[in-house]
């Protein structure tokens, strides 16, 4: 009777710190997981911030999509990159900080700051030279090898270009 006892005493300390163990790993992986997000984040910021597409290819997935106040903007890699382009072009020293960057899931939230002086072209329109700031809010949705497949930002368009001295002009009546 002595082993049979025994023996359960020992099944039970296994089953039981086994069971401590897979929790204690899930529970690392869902850190490290947490920590990749972020560190995506920051190197998505850094190609805002460098305008080098070279930093993009390892954590934009294929199909990636870019909504601006809930508008598609962008549906690949090179449409961002143009995008990105024309601010350098029109914001030669475009910078931009996260604030407040929260993981939820498979999700990034951060609060982000831009800033910089107006002395290029946009488009066909010559600089102003004129500073300007100008913030909004960001949410990056990751798919399940960690790369962004949508970007949704949201900021006051049109008072950056009235930050740039542009006027709105009411609309023709006729």
């Amino acid at each position: 009777m002595k082993p049979i006892v025994f023996f359960y005493c020992i099944l039970s300390l296994l089953i039981f710190s086994c069971k401590e163990k897979i929790e204690e790993t899930v529970s690392k992986n869902q850190v490290l997981i947490a920590e990749d997000l972020e560190e995506a984040v920051n190197i998505y910021e850094k190609f805002w911030n460098s305008n080098d597409p070279e930093v993009l290819a390892p954590i934009l997935s294929e199909n990636f999509k870019r909504y601006a106040n809930g508008k598609l903007e962008t549906e690949s890699h090179e449409e961002l990159i143009n995008i990105l382009n024309n601010w350098h072009l029109a914001i030669p020293d475009f910078s931009t900080k996260l604030k407040d960057i929260v993981i939820h899931g498979n999700k990034a939230y951060y609060y982000w700051e831009s800033e910089g002086t107006n002395s290029g072209y946009l488009g066909s329109t010559r600089g102003t030279g004129i500073e300007s700031n100008s913030n909004g809010f960001a949410i990056l949705t990751f798919n399940k090898q960690g790369k962004i497949v949508k970007e949704e930002a949201f900021y006051d368009s049109i008072n950056i270009y009235l930050s740039w001295g542009y006027k709105l002009v009411p609309p023709n009546k006729g």
